[in-house]
């Protein structure tokens, strides 16, 4: 109720919250004496703005503004304008969701029409790292039966789109895989199709312990 703008709660000291029902209650009621104003958009105003403590306050509300910053930020309230706040835990569900910082802070400073503040562009810093997110990728390591092989290996991965990386023992050849997040075996088919096209048959490598 309070989210939609119907109550408004106001702390008291040693007693608790109280309550007052809105004009925007009374009309949902359809008390046709109730007058709830409109906020006009003033020419130019951006889409939001931040506060330093990490208040987002949507000034033309919009879906697909307000989807975006729910990946985000937690929804506080609907009136009189939408607010949202950037949390340590909304802020790592976006992490989570595979979002960086950088599309974070890009999206609220292209919507705000210029730089976050200096305490918000801290918080989310602080908040990424203690996220503690790695980034992972998958790499293959190739070791034809015979040296001769390693040139034609290296033109197929390069044909293929996928790095060769430096590094490897001798003989053999370090192949980056194609970044698909969790389906490994997706990014395992696009070097084993390009080896198969080339005659080549890929036999994976089972560590024998003696």
């Amino acid at each position: 109720m309070h989210w939609m703008g119907f109550v408004e709660l106001v702390p008291i000291p040693k007693r608790g919250l109280a309550m007052r029902v809105t004009e925007a209650a009374r009309l949902a009621a359809g008390d046709s004496r109730a007058i709830v104003a409109q906020p006009k958009a003033k020419r130019g105003e951006t889409v939001l703005s931040v506060a330093p403590e990490g208040l987002v306050t949507l000034h033309r509300p919009a879906p697909v503004h307000i989807w975006s910053l729910t990946a985000f930020a937690d929804a506080e309230a609907l009136r009189p304008e939408p607010t949202f706040q950037l949390r340590p835990g909304s802020v790592g569900r976006a992490l989570g969701a595979g979002f960086d910082l950088d599309q974070i802070t890009g999206y609220l400073e292209t919507q705000g029409g210029g730089a976050l503040p200096d305490e918000v562009t801290h918080l989310l810093r602080e908040w990424t790292a203690g996220y503690k997110r790695v980034r992972l990728r998958r790499l293959a390591m190739l070791t034809p039966d015979v040296d001769t092989g390693l040139d034609d290996l290296r033109k197929i991965a390069a044909d293929a789109g996928l790095d060769v990386l430096d590094g490897a023992p001798e003989g053999s050849l370090l192949v980056l895989l194609t970044a698909t997040g969790e389906d490994a075996a997706s990014a395992e088919e696009t070097l084993l199709a390009a080896l198969r096209a080339s005659g080549y048959a890929g036999q994976w490598t089972l560590d024998r312990q003696t």
